[in-house]
Order: C-alpha cells, then structure tokens, then sequence
C-alpha cells in the first residue's frame, strides 16, 4: 500500500482497495504506520493520507533491495 502512496496523498478508503485486506488489518497497519511516522494526515477533510520523509526512504530502501534480489 505505500507503494500507491508514491503517487501523491490518497484517500484512507482507496488504500484499502489496493491493500486487499480486511478492515481489521487495514486499520491496524494504517494506525502503525501513522504512529511510527511513515505516514501523515492531509489537512483536508477528505481523510486523504501521504508518505513522510521517513517513509520515501523505507519505500526506496526496498526498492533497491528487490532490485538486487533480482539481479
């Protein structure tokens, strides 16, 4: 789901499509996310959501790690 996020800020609801997970689970990663910073709420009232600095980083570093197993 950060993955989708690369695209600019997303509405909480679109996550969950692309997560293709329970509500529960959805909600549990959502709120991780958010506590460890990877993550931040938009100011709008649409409850839309975008990667943080830190979280740029986690979504590159694995990247390039998935690069390298493929090679």
């Amino acid at each position: 789901m950060l993955k989708v996020l690369k695209d600019g800020p997303q509405l909480r609801t679109s996550l969950m499509k692309y997560g293709n997970t329970s509500f529960k689970v959805y909600r549990k990663r959502l709120a991780d996310w958010l506590l460890q910073g990877l993550i931040e709420e938009c100011d709008d009232m649409d409850k839309s959501v975008q990667l943080t600095e830190k979280g740029w980083k986690l979504l590159k570093s694995y990247e390039t790690l998935m690069e390298m197993t493929l090679e």
